[in-house]
Order: structure tokens, then sequence, then C-alpha cells
């Protein structure tokens, strides 16, 4: 999706514990990746800060897909768009986190979300 971290790069793949040998990875453009969720009626959220952003909480993750930008610039505004919604956590006392942590915790509601339906 061009401004990511190369799957294979000696950090990534020591970060991982070689993991990233172990779980499909594909590298699509932002359409193609709207295209497919799209297809499979999955909806497609936007990890941000945004006055009309819903909180983690009242959004079903179950089956979702959450783009999650940088710490220092966040999601492109071409990302934003083609998303159905944004989504935030609440925090209190700090404005962001970082990325994976964010991640983690996206993971957890998502993971949560799926064994209480079922």
């Amino acid at each position: 999706m061009g401004e990511c971290a190369d799957f294979y790069a000696p950090k990534v793949v020591r970060a991982t514990m070689g993991s990233v040998f172990r779980v499909p990875v594909r590298a699509v453009t932002l359409e193609e990746l709207r295209d497919a969720m799209t297809e499979q009626n999955i909806p497609l959220y936007a990890a941000a800060l945004d006055a009309r952003a819903a909180q983690i909480s009242e959004l079903s993750l179950s089956r979702a897909c959450v783009l999650i930008g940088n710490e220092a610039r966040g999601l492109s505004a071409q990302a934003l768009a083609l998303c159905d919604r944004a989504v935030y956590i609440p925090m209190r006392g700090a404005e962001s986190l970082n990325a994976a942590v964010a991640a983690s915790v996206f993971l957890w509601e998502m993971s949560k979300q799926q064994s209480v339906r079922g």
C-alpha cells in the first residue's frame, strides 16, 4: 500500500519472530482493498481522530477491516476517503497511541466481539 515497511526487512522479520513467513501477506492498492472488502461485505474503517468518528465500542468489529496509519502522519486523505467510517480509541491523558498499540487494541476488541457473538 505504498508507505508500509518491507515485510521481509531484517527488523520486521526479527520483530515478528519469523511469523511473517507463516502468515499470508498480500500487497494491494487502496482501491483493490476497498473493492475486495466491498465484494465480501466487510466494512472498511479508518483508525483516526475525526469529528465524526465512532468510538471503538460503538461499532461491530467482529467482521471488519481497520486501516491504521503511522504515528507521524496517520492515514492519507486518500485512505480516509475510501473508508466507510472513522473509528477511535477513547483515552484519558494521551492524544494518541503508537501504531502497534492501536492495532493491538483493535485486534483485542475484534476478538472480544467475535467471542461474544459465538
